[in-house]
């Protein structure tokens, strides 16, 4: 069965027919567009699917549930949000107030805050005008809004995660690449001159060679991203406490043998934000055992930073240990954002020997972390990065940098 379904619709303006009879379906996943000349119905027909027009005959099913008789607002509790034409937002509220309209129906009140904040990351113009009247934006940012209004009804949805990855997946994705670079200040001169099959195919793409710099010194630990990183003590208990929240290590790695091994240690985070570079590497020198998934539900990263949600234990993650001779055993664990649809890990069978340096993986889009768990007394860390964490704040570095150095 179709997740939507249109059969012989039929709407009327008064004694004008608008509609005569279309029937289509979209299955989960799909991304269908409506094409036609002024007149001929494309508007009418996302009206009538949203409650705005009532139909004069036909069906329309979503998830098997008839929407023809059902009023607009519970047609958006069942999951379905029609960015308008005119983009009507309250233009005499605040950016802020428009979001949290946009959420106006939902029972998870808890999460509203941290679905802000990906909006924010998503849009970040929306981030610097959050307290400005929505009717002083210019258009190109009241298009952003209403975009993001829409998008505060679904970001917890897992069907939503799996929507958003077809669509950057495709051709048709093709013509954000420029507007997201510019608005985030991303440097094309770093990367790979070519072609973007998608949006996705642009957010993986390589770095020139040259423009991350790994040492070779063995005895130094390395930053496997770029990203804003922070550290932590491991308790006795096994948790580490971020910003007032405790995570536990033994829920986050499901093994608690596992994750006493790591008590006394520290948990080094590394969170990206979507200007920087998603393709990631090994940390350190040694041989990595088979990886382990975990699936989750893909919230954002970004509140982790903020204490909204103990995102770690709900997100999808991939996580390896790599022995190595100079740091112990290190935990190497990705975690998959709000939007990203895909962790890709390059090697996940164990037994295999890698190199500092070598890259390991790649997210797709959206804010992502990496999480290393380092044994106790293994590793002295910069005395700058855990200064700043005791601070508050994230330092923020670039892939090969150096984390820390060897004891032994």
């Amino acid at each position: 069965m179709a997740m939507l379904e249109i059969n012989d619709l039929h709407v009327n303006y008064g004694m004008i027919a608008a509609l005569k009879g279309i029937s289509f379906e979209v299955n989960e996943g799909e991304v269908i567009s409506l094409i036609g000349a002024n007149g001929a119905g494309k508007t009418t027909t996302l009206h009538t699917l949203t409650g705005l027009i009532s139909a004069k005959s036909g069906s329309i099913k979503f998830n098997g549930v008839e929407l023809t008789k059902t009023p607009a607002h519970k047609i958006v509790e069942m999951g379905i949000a029609h960015v308008p034409e005119g983009r009507r937002i309250f233009q005499n509220l605040t950016v802020l107030d428009n979001l949290k309209l946009g959420a106006f129906t939902r029972k998870d009140k808890e999460n509203i805050p941290k679905d802000i904040q990906d909006i924010y990351e998503r849009f970040p113009r929306l981030a610097e005008r959050k307290n400005q009247i929505a009717g002083t934006l210019s258009g190109g940012e009241q298009q952003m809004l209403a975009m993001g209004r829409a998008l505060m009804k679904f970001l917890g949805c897992p069907i939503f995660s799996k929507c958003a990855r077809v669509i950057l997946d495709s051709k048709f994705s093709v013509p954000f690449i420029f507007g997201f670079a510019e608005n985030n200040g991303i440097d094309m001169f770093d990367y790979e001159e070519r072609m973007y099959r998608s949006f996705n195919d642009f957010f993986t793409r390589k770095i020139k060679p040259g423009r991350r710099f790994i040492t070779k010194d063995k005895n130094l630990l390395v930053s496997p991203s770029d990203g804003k990183v922070t550290a932590y003590k491991i308790t006795q208990s096994d948790t580490f406490i971020i910003k007032n929240a405790v995570y536990n290590t033994a829920s986050l790695l499901r093994d608690s043998k596992l994750a006493k091994r790591y008590e006394g240690g520290y948990a080094v985070i590394i969170r990206l934000s979507v200007d920087d570079y998603h393709r990631y590497c090994y940390c350190a020198d040694g041989v990595k055992s088979h990886n382990r998934k975990i699936n989750g539900i893909l919230h954002t990263v970004n509140p982790v930073v903020n204490n909204y949600l103990p995102v770690f234990k709900e997100n999808s993650r991939e996580y390896c240990m790599i022995r190595t001779e100079q740091f112990g055993d290190i935990i190497q664990m990705e975690v998959g954002a709000l939007m990203v649809g895909r962790i890709t890990n390059l090697h996940t069978e164990g037994g295999v020997k890698v190199t500092k340096g070598e890259e390991k993986g790649y997210f797709e889009f959206g804010g992502s972390t990496i999480l290393l768990l380092l044994e106790k007394d293994k590793v002295k860390l910069c005395d700058d990065l855990l200064k700043n964490t005791r601070e508050g704040f994230e330092t923020k570095l670039l892939q090969g940098s150096v984390l820390g150095e060897s004891l032994k």
